[in-house]
């Protein structure tokens, strides 16, 4: 107990240094556990300040599955915009392979134990919906999005279980995507894929994106995939970054529509 205490405090510690460094708002609450049976299993949420419930897009951090921390969130400045369009922001931390909890234990092996992390991670959006008054959330507005084992993380919780979620960001796909497409399965939610890396990254090589992108093709799954110079993939237009286009261009009129066309990419 007094271990997690230490581990808390240094987490409220890291949080608001962070928010210090990127000059943005602290978060309006932090360290919630959503699962008691990991330590891991918290989240932070910043709140925009609305009298009606709000939108909220879920952010997972990457990692591989055996580092890093909700307190990592790629694109940032992006995100922490949203605040303004009154959408709340999530950043939420899951097992890491290893990890033993209260009653359960995550194995340790990359590839064959990590379909063991994802439904502890699922009990999220239980919670945030029966505490969306307390967050002051709308739960039919929600979108996901994460960077590399994160994304593979929002692509479970979007197209393996059915919890009404509208959109997906997956940001720096990496490799296994046969794996993860297997996963795969609700169809009709609108994904949109984002890389930074260039060919020589085994991990998060732009050939990812793009098999993820014939994979949804062939299943019907709205999908559109930009990337950076160095990646060789399609530019995002106008300069937008990748967060703001994807709310703008696919979540927001997912909120109006049942079904999505995805602007192409250039």
């Amino acid at each position: 107990m007094f271990n997690r205490s230490i581990k808390a405090l240094f987490r409220s510690i890291a949080a608001t240094f962070s928010s210090l460094l990127h000059s943005e708002p602290a978060p309006t609450e932090q360290d919630i556990g959503y699962n008691p049976a990991f330590e891991r299993c918290l989240f932070d949420i910043w709140m925009p300040e609305s009298d009606a419930p709000t939108a909220a897009i879920v952010y997972f951090h990457g990692g591989g599955f055996v580092k890093g921390s909700k307190e990592g969130i790629a694109f940032r400045d992006q995100f922490m915009d949203l605040l303004k369009k009154d959408i709340a922001v999530i950043s939420a931390g899951y097992p890491f392979l290893g990890d033993h909890g209260n009653g359960r234990s995550i194995g340790p092996r990359a590839y064959e134990d990590i379909d063991q992390i994802f439904p502890e991670i699922s009990p999220l959006f239980e919670f945030l919906r029966e505490h969306s008054e307390r967050f002051n959330l709308d739960m039919g507005k929600i979108m996901v999005s994460g960077s590399s084992a994160g994304a593979v993380v929002s692509e479970y919780l979007v197209y393996h279980e059915d919890l009404g979620l509208k959109a997906c960001l997956a940001i720096q796909q990496p490799h296994s995507v046969e794996r993860v497409s297997a996963m795969m399965k609700n169809a009709k939610v609108p994904l949109v894929l984002y890389t930074r890396s260039d060919y020589e990254d085994a991990v998060h090589s732009p050939a990812y994106a793009l098999e993820m992108k014939d994979y949804c093709e062939s299943e019907g799954i709205p999908c559109t995939v930009f990337g950076s110079p160095e990646s060789g993939l399609p530019r995002l237009p106008d300069e937008e970054g990748i967060v703001s286009w994807t709310v703008e261009h696919v979540f927001l009129p997912s909120l109006k529509e049942t079904e999505v066309p995805l602007p192409e990419s250039r």
